[in-house]
């Protein structure tokens, strides 16, 4: 049922917001293609209900490599370039086989295609991990480490020791690993410190922060 609710919040956020796309709705009909299109809906209702208007690039244009979409913050003016992937595990596993097997996260090529979405603008990435629900502090997790090494094996840094992005969102949307209670909704931020493009105010990440703090929870009621 949550998974029913936060589906149907994040298609009103879209809608409201005259952005719901016939395309996105086809995407979610069809079974390959719904994990990922459930990902960049739940990425762009998140960054609306952060104060920011999204423009989506044109994915019919080949001539070149887009993000998924633009974003401006409206209180700052600021703009960002958003590129959002799902890790989808083929098969799933259960808490404990994750936890006692040491297995991966394995996103290296999923952070390899988003940097090449890089272009000359302050660049937000949101990876979702795809595993079991956790609990606790992520870093003290076995797999932290492998997320905090991934941006560098993955190409996020160029010769000059410059990252291409500004901030990684690792997320974790575990509803799909078991219907016995609620699955929470995670998250790790991911600031670079030597970006290639600098942030002139931080206001619209600690935005984001907040508003990616609140997925899964759905209001009782809708201000304007």
């Amino acid at each position: 049922m949550l998974a029913y609710l936060t589906l149907a919040y994040d298609l009103y956020v879209l809608k409201h917001h005259q952005l719901l796309q016939g395309k996105l709705i086809k995407r979610l009909k069809d079974h390959n293609n719904f994990h990922g299109a459930r990902y960049e809906l739940l990425v762009a209702a998140t960054f609306i209900r952060a104060g920011f208007d999204i423009d989506f690039e044109d994915e019919r244009d080949g001539r070149s490599k887009h993000p998924e979409f633009v974003a401006t913050h409206k209180a700052s003016g600021h703009k960002f370039d958003v590129e959002a992937k799902k890790r989808n595990r083929k098969t799933k596993l259960n808490k404990e086989d994750f936890d006692s097997s040491g297995a991966k996260i394995s996103i290296g090529s999923l952070l390899s295609n988003a940097f090449l979405k890089f272009r000359r603008r302050p660049f937000i990435v949101c990876i979702d991990m795809d595993i079991p629900p956790y609990a606790g502090n992520p870093f003290q997790q076995n797999w932290s480490r492998e997320i905090l090494e991934s941006p560098d094996k993955s190409g996020g840094r160029n010769r000059e020791g410059k990252d291409c992005f500004n901030v990684i969102f690792f997320t974790n949307h575990p509803v799909d690993y078991t219907l016995e209670e609620p699955s929470s909704f995670n998250y790790l931020l991911m600031i670079s410190q030597v970006p290639d493009i600098e942030i002139k105010s931080y206001d619209p990440i600690w935005a984001l922060d907040k508003a990616f703090a609140q997925c899964g929870k759905i209001p009782s009621k809708f201000d304007e």
